[in-house]
């Protein structure tokens, strides 16, 4: 059974909002809270603390990011660039490519050493698979990074 303690601090950990649609008049409000609400429009969401339910993975890739943001910016405006013309950006996209896999690799490393220590060694392969997702949806030609394009021509033989 939690404590009182336990009980007061999940309460913080989620906000509730509520907007009152339709006011009722005070002869017409019920003694009842639960037919207060059922008489008068009452909208209620419910916002939990994302910071404290996000997954380790995604917490490290917010982290990443945020730390390397002039980094991340310049190359999102690249990819923005390449995703319209693959050729003209390739030699480009390659040399911002390695800086953003070399700073990618190293917080994978980081990531997947933690859970390695905390006794989850089976699990960092799909760790690593699941923070490499999170990299490819912000990125998705990420994969393109490295790629040699060599033009090709055909010789005539006359």
């Amino acid at each position: 059974m939690p404590s009182q303690k336990d009980h007061s601090s999940s309460i913080k950990r989620c906000q509730l909002k509520y907007n009152i649609v339709q006011r009722l008049p005070p002869e017409e409000i019920p003694a009842s809270p639960l037919d207060y609400i059922m008489k008068s429009r009452v909208d209620f969401s419910i916002k939990l603390d994302e910071d404290l339910y996000m997954t380790k993975y995604k917490e490290y890739f917010e982290r990443m990011i945020s730390e390397n943001k002039s980094l991340f910016d310049s190359f999102h405006d690249l990819h923005q660039k390449y995703s319209l013309d693959e050729d003209k950006y390739q030699e480009e996209f390659n040399k911002e490519g390695e800086g953003i896999m070399k700073v990618f690799h190293e917080w994978e490393n980081k990531l997947c050493s933690q859970s390695e220590k905390a006794g989850f060694g089976n699990y960092t392969g799909n760790l690593a698979e699941k923070f490499q997702a999170e990299l490819k949806h912000a990125f998705p030609l990420i994969d393109h990074v490295g790629i040699v394009v060599k033009k090709f021509s055909l010789k005539k033989l006359l």
